[in-house]
């Protein structure tokens, strides 16, 4: 992104990448807020990842929320200025995944979300990737 800011005359208005709570991304999220690039994650839900749905800290704020594992993560993504895209075919999830704008995380619980950060990375590396394989 370094690179594209020095040589551009435009700065990138969205940069879309993988982000969810076992992948938090949190240097280039820092460096696109600073330089006014909205962040847009992609696989914000990891997939429906054992390791999320299983988790205690997620599975206590949607018991206490009364709300899915999901919309706690996106709404996590929602307060931490990230544009989630979850993907869906079911309407019912669809509406489930838009309806998180009646309650809010604390900090403490959006840093309880962020600890869960262990770098796994669920979809394709861009750095080691070979773009003409990928159909």
């Amino acid at each position: 992104l370094q690179d594209i800011l020095d040589d551009c005359e435009i700065i990138p208005a969205v940069d879309q990448f993988e982000i969810h709570p076992l992948f938090t991304q949190k240097p280039l999220i820092e460096f696109c807020h600073q330089h006014g690039i909205a962040v847009q994650a992609y696989t914000p839900l990891a997939r429906n990842d054992d390791r999320l749905t299983k988790n205690l800290i997620l599975q206590g704020l949607a018991k206490k929320y009364h709300k899915t594992i999901q919309q706690i993560i996106l709404r996590w993504d929602i307060q931490l200025q990230q544009i989630p895209i979850p993907r869906s075919l079911n309407p019912g999830r669809q509406k489930q995944n838009i309806d998180i704008y009646d309650f809010s995380l604390t900090d403490e619980e959006i840093k309880a979300i962020d600890s869960i950060n262990i770098n796994s990375r669920l979809r394709f590396d861009p750095d080691n990737l070979d773009f003409h394989s990928v159909g």
